[in-house]
């Protein structure tokens, strides 16, 4: 019979991780750390991007940021790895890296909603009005039927979400 590789198994725990099991979280972290270190690692997008998101969700950015970097020098165009560490970056103090990988998570993935979500939200924060409904009807186009992201548009349009600094 064979094995499932140390890396499948942490990336299984990390899904049960991602629906709030706390036990799925601790398994699926120490697993993945072991696994980073062996051979079959090199090159695993997935375990990087999602040993990079359990890093995240545990408040180690630094490490969070290194693990979704690895993820996208193997794939830069790996949208979960770009959108979670634009989100690093904006929380940081670097909206404008930020903005430039959402721009780029975005369209590598359209229907990524929250993705598109945060992209407006820091364009119209920094004043770009029609870069962040652009980036709304992107969303919408994949994704009709996000309230949120039609929300922020309409308030956006409506002027009741001002865009300026």
């Amino acid at each position: 019979m064979e094995q499932i590789p140390r890396s499948g198994l942490g990336l299984a725990y990390a899904q049960f991780a991602a629906l709030g099991d706390r036990q799925a979280y601790d398994r699926a972290l120490s697993i993945l750390k072991e696994a980073e270190v062996e051979p079959a690692a090199v090159g695993d997008v997935r375990l990087h991007s999602q040993l990079g998101f359990l890093e995240q969700v545990a408040g180690e950015d630094q490490q969070a940021a290194r693990e979704y970097q690895k993820a996208l020098s193997m794939d830069p165009h790996e949208g979960f790895s770009e959108g979670n560490l634009g989100l690093i970056l904006a929380r940081h103090g670097e909206p404008g890296k930020a903005v430039r990988l959402w721009t780029a998570a975005l369209a590598d993935d359209p229907a990524a909603a929250t993705t598109g979500i945060n992209l407006a939200t820091v364009d119209c924060g920094l004043g770009y009005r029609e870069d962040a409904l652009a980036a709304l009807d992107r969303v919408l186009e994949f994704a009709p039927d996000d309230r949120a992201a039609a929300a922020l548009q309409v308030a956006i349009r409506d002027g009741e979400r001002p865009c300026g600094k």
